[in-house]
């Protein structure tokens, strides 16, 4: 059975590493905000084994047309645990925190890869593609709680 429960930057450090920075320095998974006040990291268990993550941070979108205060970032499941629904879970554990905390939704920018599986869960597409260096082109999304 897997819970979600939250977690330290120090434990979504190594699966941030093995997912979302592969073939980068273990320094490019500590960003900006981690453990500012604010920002939660939520973890998927499966028994006491850490197989997926997530982050959410305070952080206006830079749109006004898009209406979040919350930034998912850094939400990975690790390859051998994907098709599992642990994605589904953790997004959910980030909107009940977000609904719980009155905010009004949760944005993120979203690889090209996991466009269909936000766009499964509710979320939608704001602006063009762009490309951030190193990682890959993104769509801006967000859904409200």
């Amino acid at each position: 059975m897997v819970t979600i429960k939250r977690v330290t930057t120090a434990q979504v450090r190594p699966i941030r590493h093995a997912v979302l920075r592969v073939g980068q320095p273990y320094a490019s998974t500590l960003w900006a905000g981690d453990d500012a006040e604010g920002t939660v990291h939520f973890g998927a268990f499966d028994a006491d084994t850490l197989v997926g993550i997530a982050s959410l941070l305070l952080a206006d979108p830079a749109t006004p047309a898009v209406n979040a205060q919350l930034r998912l970032r850094g939400m990975a499941v690790l390859p051998d645990q994907r098709r599992k629904g642990l994605g589904n879970q953790l997004l959910d554990g980030c909107f009940a925190y977000a609904q719980a905390h009155q905010f009004h939704g949760i944005w993120c920018n979203a690889r090209v890869s996991a466009l269909a599986f936000y766009e499964a869960y509710g979320f939608q597409t704001h602006g063009d593609m762009f490309e951030p260096p190193l990682i890959g082109p993104h769509y801006m999304m967000w859904k409200a709680v």
